[in-house]
């Protein structure tokens, strides 16, 4: 199916649908076997929203070990999809599903609004492309006006951590 997609001009993600219940092991023969295949780009899903930050970034320092980019995709059952995808970028990840204003699957996703603030404002980090900014600057201004925790996110930038805190080595 991989193969037949790239011979089509797909660009092909491969996501482990509930791998946070899945063998390590066997998902990173999946993983690869996808990507010998043609796959671009793999998913790890916490489809029901089980992992802890703790353990989402041994699994990320795994994952990311792979020679295809890896993405994080969270549901919100325990009220952890964002600490978990923040943990996943920091250890490795290159992308991250994310819901915006609110709209996800089941008990939710991990909020754009939260991961943005959290990565620029505690981390110091660029958390959107630069091009992003050129189709949305108004969606950029209400992210950043929306941080409910912090007094305003001019403020919050004042008191950074060093960009090198982001990614775990």
């Amino acid at each position: 199916m991989v193969s037949f997609a790239r011979e089509h001009g797909l660009i092909v993600e491969l996501s482990g649908e509930d791998a946070s219940r899945a063998d390590l092991g066997y998902l990173k023969t999946l993983y690869q076997a996808g990507v010998d295949a043609g796959a671009e780009r793999l998913c790890f899903c916490d489809t029901v929203g089980v992992l802890v930050p703790e353990k989402t970034d041994e699994i990320f320092t795994e994952l990311s070990k792979l020679k295809a980019p890896m993405s994080i995709h969270c549901h919100n059952d325990f009220g952890l999809a964002a600490a978990n995808t923040i943990a996943a970028i920091r250890a490795g990840a290159r992308e991250a599903h994310v819901t915006v204003n609110g709209l996800g699957e089941r008990a939710g996703n991990a909020p754009l609004e939260e991961v943005v603030i959290v990565l620029e404002t505690l981390y110091n980090a660029e958390s959107l492309p630069k091009e992003f900014g050129k189709r949305g600057p108004a969606v950029i201004s209400d992210i950043k006006s929306g941080a409910s925790s912090c007094a305003t996110y001019r403020e919050c930038r004042r008191n950074h951590v060093p960009t090198s805190a982001l990614r775990r080595r």
